[in-house]
């Protein structure tokens, strides 16, 4: 079976403005997702709410996908997708280099 290329998951977004590049790629079916699985998107901290904006964050989500992983036949996210994942969303998250080189 061929590797699938993934694109990366960004640090957050709005549930409103859902990516296309992120599953379950439609904003009608993240709508959805959010729903039946709130209590475990809110429990894994993917989900928060900000003003009246339901926001997805990166890190949360892709461990409620790993979680899910066993419902998917040949889904297989394992420990080094999850800590890469893991990784460079911290890095988003103030682990990069400003401008002038020092840490944000």
């Amino acid at each position: 079976m061929p590797k699938i290329q993934v694109a990366p998951l960004p640090h957050s977004w709005p549930v409103s403005e859902w990516p296309a590049h992120v599953f379950p790629n439609r904003q009608s079916s993240a709508t959805h997702l959010v729903r039946a699985h709130r209590k475990e998107l809110l429990r894994l901290r993917a989900l928060e709410r900000v003003g009246r904006t339901l926001i997805m964050y990166g890190t949360g989500y892709a461990e409620f996908l790993a979680s899910q992983s066993g419902r998917v036949e040949g889904y297989d996210v394992g420990e080094a997708g999850l800590a890469a994942a893991k990784l460079k969303l911290a890095q988003g998250r103030g682990g990069q280099a400003s401008a002038s080189g020092e840490a944000a």
